[in-house]
């Protein structure tokens, strides 16, 4: 799906949990639990350009909402900071001794 939403294209997708709810949180495609769902949801994609124009721009919009770098390093310093504890009040970087 990384792909899909890196190149601004809709996602066919498998049933697979994972799959299903990311599918449903950008709403950015179609979930498919046999092959002939999978081959109605292509046809249906590439014939409606309405539709792979909605998906794509709901696509842009759930990667500039969720999924920037600017945004995961965001929630990586907010993991970090929630882990440790910085000894010098709002210090943004932490450093430790190396051990001898």
């Amino acid at each position: 799906m990384a792909q899909c939403f890196a190149f601004n294209k809709p996602v066919i997708s498998s049933n697979l949990l994972a799959f299903r709810k990311l599918v449903k949180r950008s709403n950015s495609g179609c979930i498919c639990k046999s092959n002939k769902e999978y081959i109605q949801g292509i046809i249906k994609i590439l014939r409606d350009d309405d539709l792979y124009r909605t998906l794509q721009n709901n696509i842009k919009e759930y990667v500039q909402k969720y999924s920037a770098w600017t945004i995961i390093a965001q929630q990586h310093i907010k993991v970090y900071h929630s882990v440790v504890r910085i000894p010098y009040g709002r210090a943004k970087y932490v450093y430790w001794e190396e051990e001898k």
